[in-house]
């Protein structure tokens, strides 16, 4: 043990000073550590933002090309990417929309449509570029705030995040408005929050829509179209498309998945009457790990919207969703415009069916041709 005098003659122990002080540091550095688990700000997708707000490289369009890849069109002078680095995207009196074409850039945190006084409308377009995780924990908020906007056009290329530990994505929240119209390409999110969701739409007074025709859409965990303010967000798929694929859960990393669909909110199907698949199917699958069981819940009052495309009607059924977990009926119901003459629909199984019948003036007008027919060839004859 180390003992000297003070100038003032009072005796100091050193190591005794110095086991008080680390018992000190080590209470205050608990303390802050409980605090800021207590706010939840290790998962919060709000206050993560926040932290992050010092590093947003804002897009500008200062070169007035209108592509990502052009430093000149970020706020810092270079183009977001990079671990730390926060896209904002929102479109001010002089900049438009971005066009990702090419190359591959990966992010933390990124907002398409932020604050209504500063980036209050964000349009990104994906045409063939790579967006992806800069690190271990992604969030991405499409629409995030009150009175933003923000639409996401993928048509090729990727928006993905299967890589993250931890990412997510809100797709209208905060009472802000979101849209992703998918023509192709990938988009993806892992999740592994305390809640296991991938992708929300319409949290927190937020309105969703997202627009699926071709490509790949692939979560980790769970898709969850909440009820929000208003339970208007919807999730629409357009026909049928071999090539494409609906992935919720049941990834290659081996993920349970789950579709949760709140009182208000609308799964939309435009059947391809020409096809035996009618739509792309809906896949909740099941893996090893996670807090889903693969389940698929419709809470009261949610919606199923139906509609033929065009030139495509027939009879028939089609299986549209699947859940290897079963599904959970709680009150799912034909939108108000569904023609119930033509449309139903059943649970069969861990199988959402859907059934079509032709409409009566369809069944008059084959038996008024087909008479037709028969008279003629009894003239004939």
């Amino acid at each position: 043990m180390q003992r000297r005098l003070m100038p003032g003659g009072e005796l100091l122990i050193l190591d005794d000073i110095m086991n008080q002080w680390s018992k000190h540091m080590n209470k205050f550095q608990n303390d802050l550590k409980n605090t800021l688990s207590a706010l939840g700000i290790a998962g919060t997708f709000l206050v993560c933002s926040t932290a992050q707000a010092a590093s947003w490289n804002s897009w500008t369009n200062g070169s007035g090309d209108g592509l990502w890849e052009t430093a000149a069109n970020w706020s810092k002078g270079t183009v977001a990417n990079g671990y730390g680095d926060a896209p904002v995207i929102g479109q001010l009196a002089t900049a438009g929309p971005v066009t990702a074409g090419s190359g591959t850039y990966a992010f933390d945190y990124f907002r398409l449509g932020m604050e209504a006084t500063q980036h209050p409308v964000g349009t990104l377009n994906v045409t063939g570029a790579s967006l992806t995780s800069g690190g271990t924990n992604t969030r991405v908020g499409i629409g995030y705030g009150s009175g933003t906007v923000g639409i996401l056009n993928l048509s090729q290329g990727s928006f993905g995040f299967l890589s993250s530990n931890t990412s997510s994505a809100v797709i209208g929240g905060n009472s802000g408005s979101g849209t992703v119209n998918q023509t192709g390409g990938s988009f993806s999110f892992a999740g592994g929050s305390a809640t296991a969701i991938s992708v929300s739409m319409g949290s927190t007074n937020g309105t969703g829509l997202y627009n699926f025709t071709a490509g790949t859409l692939e979560t980790r965990e769970a898709f969850k179209i909440a009820t929000g303010g208003s339970g208007s967000s919807i999730f629409h798929v357009e026909g049928y498309d071999a090539s494409s694929s609906i992935q919720i859960g049941g990834t290659s990393d081996d993920y349970n998945g789950a579709w949760l669909q709140g009182a208000g909110t609308t799964l939309s199907l435009s059947l391809d009457g020409g096809t035996a698949q009618g739509t792309t199917r809906i896949n909740v699958d099941t893996g090893a790990n996670g807090t889903h069981t693969g389940e698929a819940i419709f809470e009261a009052g949610s919606i199923l919207d139906l509609d033929f495309m065009s030139g495509t009607q027939s009879a028939g059924t089609w299986t549209v969703l699947t859940a290897a977990g079963g599904i959970t009926d709680n009150g799912l119901v034909l939108g108000a415009g569904v023609d119930t003459d033509v449309w139903s629909f059943l649970v069969d199984g861990n199988d959402l069916k859907i059934i079509a019948v032709p409409e009566p003036s369809s069944i008059a007008l084959v038996m008024i041709v087909g008479g037709a027919l028969l008279m003629t060839r009894r003239r004939k004859v």
